[in-house]
């Protein structure tokens, strides 16, 4: 999945991270993700062997925050699609024919 974001006083990145669903048999009671990355600088992909360590060294704390955020939201966006799209299918399955 991907997150789009803003930090360092106005730099837009696109992250990259692996999102993973809550499990309540190893105490995990919430949906988390791992392992992001960022792969656009200024709607730019990242090319072969370019790196973003300069963006790395610089992030402060509240940019770290904002990833997150951005990350969270957009695992929300997802999860709210996908329960939206489940109960368009429902209704559909369960609307009472026309018999007029």
């Amino acid at each position: 999945m991907q997150a789009t974001v803003t930090i360092l006083g106005g730099l837009e990145i696109t992250v990259e991270f692996t999102a993973c669903r809550a499990e309540p048999d190893v105490g995990l009671m919430s949906d988390y993700f791992e392992d992001w990355s960022i792969v656009e600088i200024a709607g730019r992909p990242l090319r072969k062997k370019e790196s973003a360590d300069w963006i790395y060294k610089r992030l402060s704390k509240r940019d770290e925050s904002a990833i997150e955020e951005a990350i969270y939201a957009a695992m929300d966006d997802a999860k709210n699609d996908y329960y939206a799209a489940m109960d368009d299918a429902k209704n559909d399955y369960f609307d009472e024919p026309d018999y007029y």
